[in-house]
């Protein structure tokens, strides 16, 4: 398909132009760097990838895996919505582009502006929905369009101030006419009171999309299912910034719910709601509750929290379907001994320190889970994990490459912004096995 071009797209120094490549060495010259990675009983081996020849750094927001799309942009994130208008605004150069396993453009459009089929300066999340759509979630409301950008559904009452007050949003899936969103909320005496600075929050809720899109109705005429905490968790603070991270399998209905601080994964039904399962992962290196050793009120707590104490905590990153599958990266933790040591030495964007702690303890494992049950435990993944002289895993949440799922184990796509810490004048999705020996 021939791409389209926009009037901002003039003003970028490449193009699209998207080519398949039969491995990961040809695309990358680093091959050697790229090669069969195992740890234990799993092997990560690179099978091939797609290259995409654009400067402007790029997300994957979603992957259909039954038919292998991927929407991917660089629609400017939650943040910029907070942004007054003329504003700065990082991204939204590009808008959405949708392209399949092959490497082709499927669509492409930029509906960033303030028209009336447009959807604004950014958004909370995007996600593909079903008969060549996707669904777009912003201050504005909720936007339906084709591959093309046409307008195709809004829903003005499914908006991010009628949800939440100031706090992150994240969507995990549309099937059969329902909409699963996780959100953070403050409670109405919380907030009223402003006595808490650790407001018990709202998780997630399951709407009746196709109702909302069809009228004027309250978000509450077509919510399905409203969830809190689950209850063993309920007497947890979680902060304002905490949503649980949630993903689909597609096949099955099955909602996989991840909350921050917790070792458990929850499963619903994406139908109605139901609770269905819960896992025990106990994952071996993930700790959590470590008190600061700086007060959360003093006035030095944020330079020592952005300098290294942020990591003495374990944090999950990413949940992923691949197939069947679900797969988990979370980070182990550093002492609050070493974090003193990194702020005190430059913090972690200086410190020559960091290094040493990385290669120590902060690491990054995965657990496989399926069919209920937890079937590869706290493995490491050396192809994704840093390589010398890059400047990746240097915060809580700067990662090298960005998973993205995939249809099975044969299939796992993961983007890459930049390699081996050099600017590169193009992206790349390369998908590896995972495989079980």
């Amino acid at each position: 398909m021939k791409i389209k071009y926009t009037k901002c797209l003039f003003f970028l120094r490449a193009v699209f132009a998207l080519t398949v490549l039969s491995n990961v060495s040809s695309c990358s010259n680093e091959g050697s760097k790229e090669s069969s990675q195992a740890s234990g009983e799993v092997s990560l081996i690179p099978k091939d990838s797609i290259k995409i020849d654009v400067l402007s750094p790029v997300k994957i927001y979603d992957y259909d895996s039954e038919n292998n799309l991927f929407l991917l942009g660089d629609v400017a994130d939650a943040m910029s919505i907070l942004i007054p208008p003329g504003g700065a605004q990082a991204g939204n150069k590009l808008g959405f582009i949708i392209l399949n396993r092959e490497g082709e453009i499927m669509g492409q459009f930029n509906n960033t502006g303030e028209g009336p089929i447009n959807h604004g300066i950014g958004s909370m999340s995007n996600l593909f929905l079903d008969n060549n759509r996707i669904g777009v979630f912003t201050r504005r409301g909720f936007f339906v369009y084709d591959f093309d950008g046409n307008l195709v559904g809004n829903s003005k009452v499914l908006n991010t101030r009628s949800l939440t007050v100031g706090s992150y949003i994240g969507m995990s899936g549309f099937e059969s006419g329902n909409l699963a969103l996780g959100y953070s909320e403050w409670t109405k005496e919380v907030y009223e009171n402003r006595d808490n600075s650790y407001p018990f929050m709202t998780s997630f809720k399951i709407f009746d999309l196709n109702g909302l899109l069809e009228s004027d109705d309250s978000i509450d005429e077509h919510t399905i299912h409203t969830y809190g905490f689950p209850d063993e968790m309920a007497d947890e603070t979680i902060s304002a910034q905490s949503i649980p991270r949630m993903t689909l399998n597609r096949r099955t209905g099955v909602l996989n719910v991840l909350f921050s601080q917790f070792q458990k994964l929850h499963q619903y039904s994406i139908a109605d709601g139901s609770l269905l399962n819960v896992i025990d992962l106990k994952p071996v290196y993930f700790s959590s509750g470590n008190e600061s050793a700086i007060p959360t009120d003093s006035p030095g707590y944020l330079e020592w929290r952005q300098g290294g104490g942020s990591l003495i905590n374990s944090t999950y990153h990413d949940m992923v379907q691949l197939g069947d599958y679900t797969l988990i990266r979370y980070s182990s933790v550093i002492s609050n001994t070493q974090a003193g040591q990194l702020v005190e030495s430059g913090g972690i964007s200086e410190s020559e320190y960091w290094e040493t702690v990385r290669k120590s303890t902060y690491k990054f494992y995965y657990l496989l889970i399926k069919d209920g049950s937890v079937v590869k435990q706290d493995f490491e993944l050396v192809a994704l994990s840093p390589q010398p002289g890059e400047e990746y895993f240097r915060s809580a949440t700067d990662l090298r490459g960005q998973l993205i799922g995939g249809s099975d184990l044969n299939s796992l796509y993961v983007l890459y912004n930049n390699d081996y810490a050099q600017e590169r004048d193009y992206k790349l999705i390369v998908r590896y096995e995972l495989k079980l020996d």
